[in-house]
């Protein structure tokens, strides 16, 4: 049965109906998204026995031949639908082979349909053996519900045994008109009344996400299957009793409690679909006999699962005694600006049908059911759930494809049954303590997530001291065209180390670092500190005054330069170890810090421009290291590029953590980089870890085309600091090259590094947060002048 064109003789328009107001909804849908293909629903059969192929198609002729909905067209007059209903004709029985159900799904599933000129409904009947065919019956959403299926199953099984169906006692079309006589006046105005107060101040649910939320809704979907068995499901019928509730309040809730839980939040509003099938005779009717509403519920407090249920079942009565308010009014009247990237009021739906399908009977057919792929959703989650004959539920969970994973989805669904039997198991338990054992989502923090000040990373005990350690033969750094293994570099640090000793450098003594960028710009570090020094970075590239104040300041005691860079540190410090005159020594010096020993002493450029020395002792450097280690999950696997200037707290970070881990380093030579040339270094070097500033990253982002992003493929972890992080740049990252982790570093320079960090994981918003503390750190907010104490207790 094809969608081909109606009849010539219905096109003077005299048999015109009013749609209902769902099909003005569904109408205008269709034509805001420009294709029919999301709204097309499918039904699939598989009939195995010698089919009677005229008895099939006279059968689902008569279907459309008794409900007028299947044989509607629905044109445009003064920019509303009109319903053009054709007279009874027969309709042509589409023929095709396949070999299963993938090609008849990849050739005909989800073609576009124009509701002004062609019916709302097709049939394939592909032939897939002598023995074996596939009815593939797809319907537009403008005249079909999840009821109707049954309907239509019902009446395809009886018109092929050969029975007398009669014809519905009432039309579509009036109780199309009865609804809106209904709808209008006091009546509308007092139901709506209801959801403007209901659900006034409701914020979009922000669900993490895999990828950012596209600026504009494209309905692909996908569905990931699972079950609620009969036990189970008969357990939440013997507590819905025992609460005087109901299954589908028990359920409601479970998903509510499930989305406050990933999307952290308690206030939490889904989207239902009711069927309106109490009318006379609409029992019977094949037609989109629905309407939406919006559940909301408050999950605040210490409430356990019964106490949360209690909540819905007291809401849901007074909500569905107002349901029969169409859903786009209550959203006209609740007012406020579209937003085109997602679905209104509620970005996540329930749905529950208590009717098992029954078992399709033909005579001398063994017919099942097929499942299709479902390709499209109008929500970012959509839980579909049907009762089954044997007492279990069939569970489809739809979700958008533009924002989750199956991966991401297939966890989601495990955690709902987790959820309802733990819920079952222990009703009274709060449900912040139920949630805790549920499966966590694919690259998520543990749930539940961390107070805003707690540093779950903290250290044990005292973090061992700093030494750059890694497999002897692995390369440790590598600059331009030079490169060192750690064996290598352990003989420079302690080359250097015996150097600073024989240049009579003591403990506790602030040795400066003016080189040029280099591999002894990162051996100079663990050097210093082998000797017993402390490490003060000095630019070559800044004006000789700024250089002396600095000196001065940190008093130091030696320079270590290079032949380049010797004769401007002369005026720095009475001693000086020029690196080209180093001798190798793995066995130099190994000086063992006390905690509150200065490690290093960098400047900032001060409130007043002036630069200002600020100190870190080395266990509170070490205890970063170890922290920042964790956090970024550094290991002898990843190879991380050494960007920023050393004589920024920043390079410590690029450093440190990896060769602390005996991972490789990846220096940026004494060059600048355009931004543009960064996916070619890290497809060059299979780079795994890049911090860059957020300005230089946000013209790489901008510049990013198929063949830049493709050359990120090994990228793992992108850090970025020392800005304000653009939400919208993020959002184009992340579109781009979805699967690097994105992890905005925050810390003032007195805060040892990096303070406090957060992974980028969820959609954006208007700001990307600084995250939580790092290590043994802890936050304090200040509010009008007043400081609000975190209730951490620094170490």
């Amino acid at each position: 049965m094809t969608a081909g064109p109606a009849p010539e003789r219905a096109l003077d328009g005299v048999d015109t109906r009013t749609p209902s107001l769902a099909q003005r909804r569904l109408w205008f849908m269709d034509q805001l998204a420009g294709s029919s293909s999301g709204s097309m629903l499918p039904l699939v059969l598989r009939l195995r026995g010698p089919l009677d192929v005229s008895r099939l198609h006279r059968s689902l002729s008569a279907i459309v031949d008794r409900h007028e909905v299947l044989r509607s067209r629905f044109t445009a007059v003064d920019g509303e639908p009109v319903q053009v209903v054709d007279a009874p004709a027969g309709v042509v029985l589409e023929h095709t082979e396949a070999n299963g159900p993938d090609e008849l799904y990849r050739r005909c599933l989800g073609r576009p349909l124009d509701l002004a000129a062609q019916h709302p409904v097709r049939a394939v009947l592909a032939r897939v053996a002598a023995d074996e065919h596939l009815l593939l019956v797809e319907v537009h959403h403008i005249a079909v519900d999840g009821w109707s299926w049954g309907i239509l199953l019902e009446e395809l099984a009886a018109g092929y045994r050969g029975e007398i169906v009669a014809a519905p006692a009432i039309s579509y079309s009036d109780l199309a008109r009865a609804q809106r006589e209904r709808l209008r006046g006091p009546r509308l105005e007092r139901m709506l009344a209801h959801w403007r107060d209901r659900l006034s101040g409701l914020t979009p649910l922000e669900l993490p996400t895999d990828r950012p939320r596209p600026r504009t809704w494209d309905g692909a979907g996908g569905v990931v299957r699972f079950d609620l068995p009969a036990d189970l499901v008969a357990a939440v019928d013997s507590f819905a009793r025992s609460r005087r509730a109901t299954r589908y309040m028990v359920l409601l809730t479970a998903y509510q409690v499930l989305l406050g839980h990933w999307a952290g939040r308690d206030d939490v509003a889904v989207c239902s679909t009711l069927a309106e099938r109490s009318r006379p005779g609409a029992a019977g009717l094949i037609g989109p006999l629905v309407n939406t509403v919006v559940l909301r519920t408050d999950l605040g407090g210490a409430a356990g699962f019964a106490g949360l249920l209690e909540r819905v079942r007291s809401r849901v009565p007074v909500d569905l005694a107002h349901a029969e308010a169409p859903f786009d009014l209550v959203v006209g009247a609740l007012g406020g600006s579209r937003d085109l990237s997602r679905h209104p009021l509620a970005q996540a739906s329930f749905t529950l049908l208590n009717a098992p399908v029954q078992a399709v009977e033909m005579p001398g057919l063994e017919v099942r059911l097929v499942e299709p792929p479902l390709l499209h959703t109008p929500l970012d989650v959509f839980l579909d759930l049907t009762l089954r004959a044997d007492g279990s539920i069939a569970a489809l969970l739809q979700y958008a494809t533009a924002l989750f994973d199956a991966a991401t989805m297939r966890v989601f669904a495990q955690a709902y049954v987790a959820l309802v039997r733990a819920a079952l198991a222990a009703p009274d338990t709060p449900v912040r303590e139920l949630v805790r054992s549920l499966p966590t989502r694919p690259g998520a923090l543990a749930r539940p997530r961390p107070a805003w000040h707690a540093a779950p990373d903290r250290a044990t005990g005292p973090a061992p001291a700093l030494a750059f350690s890694g497999d002897p033969s692995a390369v440790a750094l590598r600059c331009g065209d030079e490169s060192v293994t750690y064996a290598e570099l352990e003989e420079m640090t302690g080359g250097l180390a015996a150097a600073l000793r024989g240049a009579g450098v003591k403990p506790g003594d602030a040795v400066g670092v003016l080189l040029r960028r280099g591999l002894w710009s990162v051996a100079a570090i663990e050097g210093i500190w082998r000797a017993g020094g402390a490490y003060v970075p000095l630019d070559p590239e800044l004006p000789a005054e700024r250089l002396r104040y600095m000196a001065q300041a940190a008093h130091l005691a030696c320079v270590v330069t290079d032949p380049v860079t010797a004769p401007e540190a002369a005026a720095l410090a009475p001693v000086r170890v020029d690196t080209s005159s180093v001798a190798a020594c793995a066995d130099g010096p190994r000086h063992r810090p006390h905690p509150r020993e200065l490690a290093h002493v960098i400047f900032t450029s001060g409130s007043t421009g002036r630069p200002k020395a600020v100190g870190v002792e080395h266990a509170a450097l070490a205890s970063h290291v170890a922290a920042a280690r964790a956090r970024f999950g550094i290991t002898a696997a990843d190879r991380v590029l050494a960007f920023a200037s050393f004589s920024f707290d920043a390079s410590l970070d690029q450093v440190l953590p990896a060769l602390t881990a005996g991972a490789g380093v990846v220096m940026r030579p004494d060059e600048p980089w355009l931004p543009t040339q960064v996916p070619e270094i890290v497809r060059r070097h299979a780079l795994t870890v890049v911090n860059v500033p957020p300005t230089y990253w946000a013209e790489l982002t901008l510049s990013l085309d198929r063949r830049l992003a493709a050359a990120l493929g090994s990228l793992r972890l992108l850090v970025l600091g020392g800005e304000a992080v653009p939400p919208d740049t993020l959002a184009a990252w992340r579109a781009a090259v979805p699967h690097v982790r994105v992890c905005n570093a925050y810390g003032p320079t007195e805060t040892t590094v990096t303070a406090t960090t957060y992974d980028a994981d969820d959609p954006p918003a208007h700001t990307v947060p600084i995250g939580r503390p790092l290590g043994e750190r802890r936050c304090v907010r200040r509010r009008r002048g007043r400081r609000a104490r975190s209730g951490r207790r620094r170490r």
